[in-house]
């Protein structure tokens, strides 16, 4: 039911939908992270590809866990994915700093 002002028409500034349900913007409501919440996503997962392709690097495991798994990380796919993981970082950080 759409709210009715005295006069007995539609209240004036209240946008109502079908069944007179409110479809205007929900004000007071906060989104995580605000609006930029896929930047801090890609932030994090970038952020993640790189510091872990460089750890893999780094420091590789003692000794394999299981058999057939490798002795260290495969070098040129791990420098690519670290460079990946750092340029999605950089981006992300870059599109934080200048928004707002």
């Amino acid at each position: 039911m759409a709210p009715v002002s005295r006069a007995g028409g539609p209240r004036a500034g209240v946008n109502t939908g079908a069944w007179g349900r409110h479809t205007g913007p929900v004000q007071g409501q906060q989104v995580l992270l605000g609006d930029d919440l896929i930047v801090w996503l890609l932030l994090a997962l970038g952020g993640a590809l790189f510091a872990g392709n460089v750890a893999a690097l780094v420091r590789p495991p003692s000794h394999p866990r299981a058999p057939g798994d490798l002795a260290s990380a495969p070098r040129s796919r791990s420098i690519l994915m670290a460079a990946v993981g750092f340029v999605v970082m950089v981006a992300a950080l870059g599109a934080l700093v200048t928004s707002g």
